[in-house]
């Protein structure tokens, strides 16, 4: 049984009707070990992240220090390149069981999306362009980037004494 046919089933007999949350938790818990380390990863570079922007926003953009001028215009920036990679990998591991780890394609994908912000958006609402927000956005690839590869060798290995229950 794959995993779209585990969510149909499980919406299927769920007494209350089918709620897709439930589904995906359902879902969950039947990925294998590794994969749900994976997912647990990105959830925290998520939370991580969510602590940081308020605590940004909240805090050192209200104090003046030496390097007040970085909080205010350029470190959610830093963290919003961080949550778009780890939200795009947290999705991509439930719903396909992979994740991207290519440098070239991260790179990329967060090229085109900073382009997007900054010279596209302008027509679409107020704001305006800023070379060094794009550079902001590629530290915090670089970031996600370091974060991703030291985490590879502390990864769970796939092997374990009990065979999945995706493979029944």
């Amino acid at each position: 049984m794959n995993n779209f046919e585990v969510s149909v089933y499980y919406c299927r007999w769920n007494n209350f009707g089918c709620n897709y949350y439930d589904a995906m938790l359902k879902k969950y818990h039947l990925l294998p070990r590794g994969i749900r380390y994976n997912i647990k990863q990105e959830l925290m570079i998520l939370a991580s992240c969510f602590l940081l922007y308020f605590i940004n926003q909240f805090y050192f953009k209200k104090i003046e220090m030496q390097f007040s001028w970085l909080f205010k215009n350029h470190f959610n920036d830093v963290l919003a390149s961080l949550i778009l990679l780890s939200y795009s990998n947290c999705l991509i591991l439930v719903l396909k069981n992979r994740r991207i780890r290519s440098f070239t394609i991260q790179f990329i994908f967060i090229s085109v999306v900073g382009l997007f912000w900054e010279y596209g958006s302008p027509y679409f609402m107020r704001s305006t362009a800023d070379i060094l927000d794009i550079f902001s956005y590629e530290i915090g690839f670089l970031i996600y980037w370091i974060l991703m590869e030291k985490s590879i060798g502390k990864q769970i290995k796939l092997t374990s004494s009990q065979p999945s229950p995706l493979s029944k």
